[in-house]
């Protein structure tokens, strides 16, 4: 089942936004705003069930694939799973 979107920007007052928060100068933020989310949205829509439980949001996969990538990149491993912890 396809996620639903999240196209609300009500805010909290108790939680102030993550974005607020973050440095809008860092390299990693300029790139996910340039990054045409949109594009895979669409094209991964056909391989989404219409039932069952709701998917992670497509841009969460993305992200997090793009994380361990760098990770590999940085440390030199291929992708094996480790005991290391990624942050």
């Amino acid at each position: 089942m396809k996620a639903k979107s999240r196209e609300s920007r009500q805010g909290n007052f108790l939680y102030p936004d993550l974005l607020e928060q973050l440095n809008p100068t860092h390299p990693l933020l300029k790139l996910g705003k340039r990054i045409p989310w949109q594009r895979f949205e669409d094209e991964f829509a056909g391989l989404y069930s219409q039932a069952g439980r709701p998917a992670k949001p497509v841009r969460l996969i993305e992200a997090e694939f793009f994380a361990l990538i760098l990770f590999c990149l940085f440390t030199g491993t291929k992708g094996e799973p480790s005991r290391q912890a990624v942050v």
